[in-house]
């Protein structure tokens, strides 16, 4: 059973008006806590807007996937009243211990009959058959989808980005939509990234001249970026032509690049997993993506054990945002029995369904330090490599060690030793500037530590710079951006 405290039950809410009403309901609302013997279910009764008070449970039989239930009628999950329950258990009252009702133990019992039908039935499931068919179909779909791009690309690079004007950013707009329907979802946000460079998207007009002359480089990294993206994307559909059986990519990201949703099951049956996993996450952000046309969440965490980078991404597109929950940060190591791993970058994108959660200890930060390379010429060596290839992160992760942080004139420098330094400066697309941050920051922290890094090639200055995210020392992690 997880730790009933405050933080966890802000985690569960639904959203920030749940958190609210839940806290409300907790000092007002609550006629009697209770919970089990054994301590895994809570239990109780709240007052409602009826003449009957409510009956609210939070079941913990799997801690990694708790069971909230109430016989109110909202949608909710968990409701404000059984959020009232844990809040109100969180700020110290005691839960009576008390025979589990009747009606809710027939409940607990029924959930443990499907669960294990539904394990019994994943055992015994069949392999799926492709419809080779509707393969061949979508494969043409998305060839011919790529052919368009290709064309386009050719006649943007012949005529000359000065030509571009609304008249090529409508053609551009029009393409990217037959994009998406030719399920090229990576191609779709690529051209609308290339469009944006031209375009602004919040005054719904075209960037001066001067704004336009500043993204020249960003715009052609971008079209090399397509291109490559279209002969990558021919050669894989052209191999998947000819063997319909060929399971997608695991090596790249250009399986789902060309559209591919990966499930839980696939990564499984491709290997991409790995069991009991500790995970502390470094950094968390979230932005509008115009090109994508979404809001996104990331968030950074690190292995505990191996000390290598992952990454979270929940997307939710404009027309559905308000039905996805936003992900959230979290400041405690979270515990995955079984850890996917999705195919591609240097920091992958994972995910993972049940967890649970515990609190960071000195020996945790201790493990952090230990993960952090120290050798500055190998990470920089890796960014390279990781810039290089056209289909690859633009702006690539490192986890450095450091002897100390300060100033040389007005640039923030990272001083790693043996004469070695890195240029710190505020530069990654999505991030909250950090680098002044370090100007009241407590000397201590400035020594002996190690920071959570995302570089930042400028094209036109032809200079590498670092983004600080976190910055860990022996006694504690500190998050740089927002």
């Amino acid at each position: 059973m997880p730790q009933i405290d405050e933080a966890y039950c802000d985690s569960i809410a639904p959203n920030a008006a749940a958190c609210k009403n839940g806290r409300a309901t907790a000092l007002k609302k609550i006629v009697a806590l209770r919970r089990n013997e054994g301590g895994d279910l809570i239990f109780g009764e709240i007052k409602g807007s009826g003449t009957e008070n409510y009956q609210g449970s939070a079941d913990f039989a799997d801690p990694a996937k708790p069971v909230f239930r109430c016989s109110c009628p909202s949608h909710q999950i968990p409701c404000k009243h059984v959020l009232g329950l844990l809040y109100s258990l969180a700020s110290g009252k005691t839960a009576t211990v008390a025979d589990i009702p009747k009606e809710l133990e027939e409940k607990r019992a029924k959930a443990a009959v499907r669960k294990e039908a539904k394990a019994k039935s994943e055992g015994e499931a069949k392999p799926k058959t492709v419809n080779k068919a509707a393969l061949a179909k979508k494969l043409a779909v998305q060839a011919e989808g790529l052919d368009k791009l290709e064309r386009l690309l050719h006649d943007l690079v012949g005529a000359g980005f000065g030509s571009i004007g609304a008249k090529t950013l409508d053609t551009i707009d029009q393409l990217s939509r037959q994009l998406a329907d030719a399920y090229l979802p990576g191609a779709r946000n690529g051209l609308r990234t290339l469009r944006s460079y031209f375009y602004d998207e919040d005054h719904r007009g075209l960037r001066s001249a001067a704004e336009q002359d500043r993204a020249y480089s960003d715009a052609l990294d971008q079209v090399v970026r397509l291109q490559h993206l279209c002969t990558k994307g021919r050669a894989y559909l052209e191999a998947r032509g000819q063997d319909p059986d060929l399971k997608p990519e695991t090596e790249t990201s250009i399986a789902e690049q060309l559209g591919h949703a990966w499930q839980l099951s696939e990564l499984r049956d491709a290997g991409c997993t790995a069991a009991d996993i500790e995970l502390l996450q470094l950094a968390f952000t979230s932005y509008d993506d115009h090109a994508r046309q979404a809001f996104v969440d990331e968030g950074l965490w690190i292995e505990l054990g191996s000390g290598s980078l992952r990454r979270t991404m929940t997307y939710r597109p404009y027309q559905a945002a308000k039905h996805i929950r936003a992900d959230d940060s979290t400041a405690k190591v979270v515990q995955v029995p079984e850890l996917c791993i999705y195919p591609g970058d240097l920091v992958p994108r994972v995910r993972w369904d049940p967890a649970t959660d515990r609190a960071v200890t000195a020996a945790d930060r201790k493990r952090l330090l230990s993960h952090a390379s120290g050798d500055l010429a190998a990470v920089l060596k890796t960014v390279k490599d990781q810039l290089r290839q056209p289909l690859a992160e633009k702006e690539p992760l490192a986890f450095l060690r450091f002897r100390s942080i300060g100033r040389v004139g007005d640039d923030l420098t990272l001083d790693v030793g043996a004469d070695a330094t890195l240029h710190l400066a505020d530069c990654a697309e999505h991030d909250t500037p950090s680098c002044e941050l370090f100007d009241v920051l407590p000397p201590a922290l400035l020594r002996d530590g190690a920071l959570l890094l995302r570089f930042h090639l400028d094209l036109d200055a032809k200079r590498l710079s670092a983004h600080p995210l976190t910055l860990v020392t022996a006694d504690a992690v500190v998050r740089l951006t927002l």
